[in-house]
């Protein structure tokens, strides 16, 4: 988001957000006319086509097809962190089992970072490969993902600190998801 005042000044482009984020975050609120709050399921067109919404708590997906568009979620080999500000591994948990468990297979997951080196993979390789979709339970999912890690780069409260900042945050390259 920390763009999206500049973009907006060029561009005359809508800002989709889901329904939850625009009630907690004043960044968006000013967004005015702009914005397009989104409910679980609604369709997005965007020119010819059409994207549905999947929500996530924190994050969002638009289904076209064979593609899915990922907020910060899920990713090529890893998911979002569940430490920060908002997060909950409960919740995450269900988004990877349930929410993407709609998803097919055959679907190409376009993540919203690419920490992978990779910026595209099937979901058939993304839920082979990524040690967040190897559990059939959610506290197996929450004692993996709540971890203690000692080779996060960077302090939590730097991350938070960061991540808390009000429009134009600085984003410290080190505060990538904790795999």
């Amino acid at each position: 988001m920390t763009e999206l005042p500049d973009l907006l000044s060029m561009w005359d482009v809508p800002v989709f957000a889901q329904r939850e984020e625009v009630q907690y975050s004043p960044e968006l609120r000013e967004l005015g006319g702009a914005l397009r709050p989104l409910g679980p399921e609604d369709d997005v067109r965007v020119g010819p086509e059409t994207f549905q919404a999947l929500h996530t708590p924190g994050s969002h997906y638009l289904l076209a097809g064979d593609a899915l568009v990922s907020g910060d979620t899920v990713f090529i080999n890893g998911c979002g962190r569940c430490d920060m500000s908002g997060g909950n591994p409960e919740d995450m948990y269900r988004s990877l089992s349930q929410v993407l468990a709609k998803v097919p297979d055959s679907a190409k997951l376009f993540p919203g970072h690419d920490y992978a080196g990779v910026p595209m993979a099937s979901m058939e390789t993304v839920r082979r490969k990524n040690p967040c979709f190897a559990f059939d339970n959610v506290d197996a999912f929450v004692a993996f993902r709540m971890r203690p890690r000692k080779d996060w780069p960077v302090p939590r409260r730097r991350c938070l600190a960061a991540n808390g900042a009000s429009h134009r945050r600085h984003v410290y390259p080190e505060c990538v998801p904790v795999y």
